[in-house]
């Protein structure tokens, strides 16, 4: 990406004319000339919109370099938890199967399906997964500042991989 006061933002290399001179994409390619036409490099310093609002945009220009950045203010609390706690449950849907999450729940469910065999290494990993998920929401529903949701939010989950199921005998 390149910027100039005069020329505005490229961010692809494309014909400009400057000073009453037409100029070709390759020229980007010629950083005499593009300081010529003082049109140079641009970095744009991105907001983690997971956990901040982007602000008011500043524009500086250093080393022959332009860079934006953007204030950044805390979301409120309350609408932060709400975003990670639905995030943190599509990632756990997209983990375990509808049917994996009622089997996680083994014991309240020994009385409908007590006849049916369940694959012990694979009925571990879907509590593991299951536990490992409560714990996160845990962690971030009771978070009570900013700094302490961030931290919940930020550690770690590792899920195992699946085991391999295996033939039911009859």
């Amino acid at each position: 990406m390149w910027y100039s006061d005069q020329l505005g933002t490229y961010p692809i290399a494309k014909p400009f004319q400057y000073d009453g001179i037409s100029y070709p994409a390759k020229a980007f390619q010629q950083p005499t000339i593009l300081a010529a036409a003082t049109l140079y490099p641009l970095v744009i310093e991105k907001v983690d919109t997971r956990y901040y609002t982007m602000g008011a945009e500043t524009k500086t220009f250093a080393n022959d370099v332009w860079t934006i950045t953007y204030a950044q203010t805390e979301k409120d609390l309350e609408t932060l938890r709400k975003e990670l706690v639905r995030d943190w449950l599509q990632r756990l849907d997209s983990t375990l199967a509808p049917t994996d999450k009622f089997l996680a729940r083994s014991d309240e469910m020994a009385q409908w399906f007590s006849s049916w065999p369940i694959n012990p290494a694979l009925q571990a990993w879907r509590d593991d997964v299951y536990l490992q998920f409560n714990t996160k929401m845990n962690s971030v529903v009771g978070a009570v500042t900013f700094a302490g949701l961030v931290v919940a939010d930020e550690q770690p989950v590792t899920i195992p991989d699946q085991p391999v199921p295996y033939e039911v005998e009859s």
